[in-house]
């Protein structure tokens, strides 16, 4: 499948698109809520829509808001990623990092000296997986221990964002009544993929995942953050 990622600011979607966005939340995710969703969506700057080039039909998106912060006495620029998800015919394609990547580089270039990082809370292995596939360090990883620095922005983070659910000690969003989780299907995970050493260290830190917890992580936006062969291909493109 030919598949095409394109940027779009939320303001500027249409209620087609939107319905769309929706109805495969609703495929892939229980217990999700209209009136969430679409809060959820209006609080972010922008989506990236992933549609299949033939028929146009949405294969995937993700939304993202950007916002400043000074924390710990310095000035830092997150980009967090709300609602996320592609059908299975889009696992694989190499079209939704490259456009996410390149457009998170160029949230870098708008304020180069100011420290950029990328936010995202998992409730599926399939998004946490998204971190070492695309970086060479994130947090939290199974192959380093979190610097204290780095902690100490997660947790104001974790705190800011969710001051009622976020539980420091295990660096979780809990869920609540509220909370969609992901479909049986796609949040059961393989003998086979549990001996993946990040999966086997995300479902240490969540092990409560399909219930709906979220494991609060991020990661530095830097070119020389980004892994070589992503930074080749995008360079080809």
């Amino acid at each position: 499948m030919e598949l095409q990622g394109v940027i779009v600011r939320v303001a500027e979607l249409d209620e087609r698109q939107i319905t769309a966005m929706f109805s495969l939340m609703k495929q892939n995710f229980n217990n999700v809520r209209p009136e969430i969703f679409h809060a959820d969506l209006k609080e972010k700057d922008v989506a990236l829509l992933l549609y299949e080039s033939t028929s146009g039909k949405l294969q995937g998106f993700s939304t993202q808001k950007v916002f400043r912060h000074r924390i710990d006495g310095e000035d830092y620029r997150i980009i967090f990623t709300g609602d996320t998800i592609n059908t299975s015919s889009a696992w694989g394609s190499m079209e939704f990092p490259m456009v996410l990547i390149r457009w998170l580089l160029s949230q870098r270039e708008e304020h180069p000296t100011i420290p950029l990082f990328w936010m995202l809370i998992c409730k599926g292995i399939r998004v946490y997986r998204l971190l070492p596939l695309y970086f060479n360090t994130f947090f939290p990883c199974c192959d380093y221990t979190t610097p204290p620095d780095i902690q100490s922005i997660m947790d104001y983070l974790g705190h800011m964002r969710y001051p009622d659910r976020y539980d420091q000690k295990k660096g979780l969003v809990l869920a609540t009544p509220e909370t969609d989780h992901l479909n049986p299907s796609l949040a059961h995970i393989s003998e086979a993929r549990l001996k993946n050493p990040h999966v086997k260290f995300f479902c240490f830190k969540n092990p409560e995942y399909a219930a709906g917890n979220e494991l609060l992580c991020i990661s530095r936006i830097d070119p020389d953050n980004v892994r070589p062969a992503l930074l080749r291909r995008l360079e080809k493109r």
